[in-house]
């Protein structure tokens, strides 16, 4: 089982732990799950819900960091 996989499932079927990995770790319950929260149940969704599209945009920026960071540290193959 691949790990965007996982994001097919509510993370409310996971135990405490992989809540956590699955949210701040690893985050894929940001792909679907938190923000159909948002479509479904406007009134019930959590706060991290609505934080969806800040989190999508922080975890972009904090891998084109580190993306660049590779980049320039990258040398070539030589030839």
């Amino acid at each position: 089982m691949r790990c965007k996989d996982f994001a097919r499932y509510p993370i409310t079927i996971f135990s405490p732990l992989f809540k956590f990995i699955f949210t701040f770790i690893i985050p894929i319950a940001f792909i679907a799950y938190y923000p159909s929260l948002v479509i479904l149940r406007p009134g019930e969704a959590p706060l991290l819900s609505w934080l969806s599209p800040l989190f999508g945009c922080l975890f972009f920026w904090l891998s084109y960091k580190v993306w660049m960071f590779g980049a320039m540290k990258y040398s070539g193959t030589g030839s």
